[in-house]
């Protein structure tokens, strides 16, 4: 499958405006308790609720509306093809930070990418919007990652003991074990609960560094962060880095360390076990 219709900044400009449809929508549900009501099963296996449903429908109504045929890979909806002649992978995650949304932690994000395979290394453009302080985070491969039409680079200098670190390790011990070192040498450790927003914050330099390692972030999940981070000159480790060349589909899941350069992240690499010096996608 090849973009022939659009250009991978016209594309930005469509997944920007299916994120503000989905915002939308989503501050719509917030005070609505029947918005957490479980719906279904997603094709990741998860509980589907009413809100990342919404979400989801309004992801797609936005992008129908623009006149782009598409595959839509998410992990409520599965696959799915809109269009006799989709000519581009969307890859969503609707409401990235469900829980923070849920107990009014005001940290979560729509996270869209687009892309000519369905795979992490064919992605060609990404839009991430704060669903509460309606920050735009996005990038087209090739032309820089932006915020609010502002173009990010990555802090090229910054050593461990001064860092500040993201990470995700809620119901992983194995993970905190592994990050031992780490967070022993980093200055600060924050756990924010919404990997596509983190993500974004390290290309924004807020973060110097992110990590995942319990295998259970999926790559819909990322999808969008990998390319803001590559394209603001972040740089991103795969523990396994063949995930990059896998199809991308609802069960795929990695475990991957980002950070702002790439000093930083071999600093960081070199204090966890096992993990694949290879950066990707």
């Amino acid at each position: 499958m090849s973009v022939v219709n659009h250009s991978h900044r016209e594309l930005t400009q469509l997944l920007l405006s299916a994120c503000r449809r989905a915002r939308e929508v989503i501050l719509s549900q917030l005070g609505n308790r029947e918005a957490w009501t479980v719906v279904g099963r997603g094709a990741g296996g998860d509980e589907t609720l009413l809100i990342d449903r919404l979400a989801e429908e309004a992801i797609v109504e936005q992008l129908k509306q623009e006149g782009i045929e598409f595959v839509l890979i998410s992990e409520e909806a599965g696959r799915t093809s809109f269009g006799p002649s989709p000519s581009v992978y969307v890859i969503a995650d609707p409401l990235d930070g469900t829980h923070n949304a849920r107990t009014g932690i005001p940290f979560f994000a729509v996270s869209l990418a687009a892309a000519e395979k369905p795979m992490l290394s064919s992605v060609v453009a990404a839009a991430v919007v704060d669903v509460v302080g309606g920050e735009e985070f996005y990038a087209a491969k090739g032309e820089g990652a932006y915020l609010d039409g502002e173009r990010l680079v990555s802090p090229r200098k910054r050593e461990l003991f001064e860092a500040t670190i993201g990470v995700s390790v809620s119901r992983s011990p194995r993970a905190v074990e592994s990050l031992r070192r780490v967070l022993s040498r980093a200055r600060n450790v924050r756990q924010l609960g919404a990997n596509a927003l983190e993500m974004c914050y390290v290309a924004a330099g807020r973060l110097d560094a992110f990590m995942d390692l319990r295998n259970r972030i999926r790559a819909i999940d990322v999808a969008a962060g990998c390319l803001i981070i590559r394209e603001a000159g972040g740089v991103i480790a795969l523990a396994n880095p063949e995930v990059a060349l896998r199809e991308i589909d609802p069960q795929l899941r990695l475990s991957y360390v980002a950070a702002t350069n790439k000093g930083l992240l071999e600093e960081i690499l070199e204090l966890i076990e096992g993990f694949s010096k290879s950066s990707s996608p």
